[in-house]
């Protein structure tokens, strides 16, 4: 004797509901924290690292630079 599939309303299992844990759709996602501007324009392009202020360049140890005239 074959069992029939069981339907949705026989196993309880509801689809449309959020699984435990994931985000309903009206709740707002984590705020996401802005990185500082000046962190970011003082970090080498190149390896990452924070660059040095030299009068009007900022120069990185591993060889980059940004002139002046290059940050605007």
């Amino acid at each position: 004797m074959e069992r029939s599939p069981l339907t949705l309303a026989e196993t309880g299992v509801d689809t449309l509901a959020p699984a435990a844990g994931s985000l309903a759709l009206t709740e707002t996602p984590p705020a996401v924290q802005q990185p500082d501007p000046e962190l970011v324009m003082t970090s080498c392009a190149n390896c990452g690292a924070r660059m040095l202020d030299r009068k009007c360049k900022l120069i990185c140890a591993c060889g980059y630079f940004l002139s002046c005239s290059d940050y605007y």
